[in-house]
């Protein structure tokens, strides 16, 4: 047996930043030991296309199958052949959408393997998935004010903006901490204008310490247009803005409309396509994610036409990571810019691949954790490794949201400050 010789597997539950249970896989070489805890998605942010998460039975059933079906299986591997423990674990699975073993399941294992082979060749997990150019770090996409799906259980509904995320992208930053360091001054100023202009705010956030007051979507972007402003004159740096409406979660099939429960307010889909067009207009917005539900492939189309030359449309819930949507999606023009989560997916094998033909296609791509997320740093690997664009930090703050940035910060030092900052469409070269 050779040091990248998989000898041994273990696996538990931890917590993630949210409280909830979550799965840490360890994948034990001659040499080496990887680890990984993946980001598992929020049941409320779950898309009907992506994977399902956990095998009936939940993560007690997954820990099961990981010792009894998985780990014999790979144990005598070798770990550097990722694409073909990839392959053995969807064929142990024998399900499309990896409800057998679970796509969280498979996700943990194929991530542990990755970082096990890193560790044994004694190399970052980035130079090792990436190669020696991978010197691109993505810009931070925060979340400032949260709402939607985020805000927590359905008891929350109605008292908070609807769409999911009020976003921000810091342009022409120095380094990665200068882009973060401006966007927490953000979440800070408006926190302030917050406690000032909305008197029943309290401080609250959402599951990814996002603000979380009793206010439109319109009066969020408007504050955060404020506290944006304020920086901009304070810092002299450029901030874009944007929006994760997670819009069908607010989808009535039955009706046939959306509903604004926060603006009791009923919207069609040629009313929700007029809204989100003034929303650009009037706010200059740069970046649209899910403003339509996850089968209106033809609204995203009508809205990218219209605004993709200026402005980052994302159809996330409609491509929900597989392949045969992201080819439909892209053969109708119906984005230019992809979010790319693991855990919608399930193998690195896949993800690479989805990653792959979405920058071969010409469009951006964001890589992104999801709301239960841990101090892993795997995300910002992948993020460095296959150049992506953006990479959606979530909130402002939070420990296992900074865990990425921080490992950024490392990264840029290890190279001796040799990275930049990645491209982003009609701001940066």
């Amino acid at each position: 047996m050779g040091r990248t010789t998989i000898t041994g597997v273990k696996v538990r539950k931890i917590l993630d930043g949210s409280g909830n249970q979550t799965l840490e896989v360890e994948i034990v070489t001659e040499s080496a030991v990887g680890r990984a805890s993946p980001s598992f998605a929020h049941q409320r942010t779950r898309g009907k296309y992506e994977v399902i998460h956990y095998p009936e039975g939940g993560i007690a059933q997954s820990i099961k199958l990981i010792k009894e079906e998985i780990a014999p299986k790979i144990i005598g591997m070798d770990c550097l052949h990722q694409e073909a423990i990839d392959k053995l674990l969807k064929e142990l699975d024998g399900t499309p959408n990896l409800s057998s073993l679970g796509g969280n399941t498979i996700e943990a294992v194929s991530t542990a393997v990755a970082h096990g082979a890193a560790a044994s060749l004694g190399i970052p997990l980035y130079l090792y998935m990436g190669g020696p150019f991978s010197t691109e770090i993505p810009h931070p996409m925060v979340n400032i004010i949260g709402g939607g799906p985020t805000a927590g259980t359905e008891d929350w509904r109605g008292r908070t903006p609807d769409f999911q995320e009020h976003n921000i992208i810091v342009v022409g930053a120095k380094n990665v901490f200068e882009a973060m360091t401006t966007a927490i001054e953000v979440h800070h100023e408006v926190g302030s204008i917050l406690a000032k202009k909305v008197p029943s705010f309290g401080g609250g956030k959402d599951l990814e310490y996002s603000w979380l007051p009793n206010i439109t979507d319109k009066e969020a972007l408007d504050i955060l247009r404020e506290g944006v402003h304020r920086v901009q004159d304070r810092r002299g740096i450029q901030i874009v803005t944007g929006f994760d409406a997670a819009a069908s979660d607010m989808w009535l099939s039955e009706k046939g409309t959306y509903y604004y429960q926060r603006e009791e307010t009923y919207r069609t889909k040629s009313e929700q396509l007029d809204f989100i067009g003034k929303l650009i207009d009037e706010y200059n917005l740069y970046y649209i994610e899910d403003a339509f539900h996850e089968d209106d492939i033809e609204s995203y189309v009508t809205l990218t036409k219209a605004f993709g030359g200026k402005c980052l449309i994302v159809a996330d819930d409609f491509f929900g990571g597989q392949m045969n949507r992201l080819l439909q999606g892209i053969q109708a023009g119906a984005t230019n810019c992809v979010v790319v989560k693991v855990n919608m997916i399930g193998t690195l094998t896949d993800a690479y691949r989805f990653s792959q033909k979405t920058k071969m296609s010409g469009c951006s791509t964001i890589i992104s954790p999801r709301v239960g997320d841990t101090c892993d740093t795997t995300t910002a690997h992948l993020g460095l490794a296959w150049h992506a664009n953006l990479i959606k930090t979530v909130g402002a703050v939070g420990g296992e949201r900074l865990a990425k940035i921080n490992e950024f910060v490392r990264i840029d030092e290890e190279l001796k400050n040799r990275t930049r900052l990645a491209t982003l469409p009609w701001l940066t070269e």
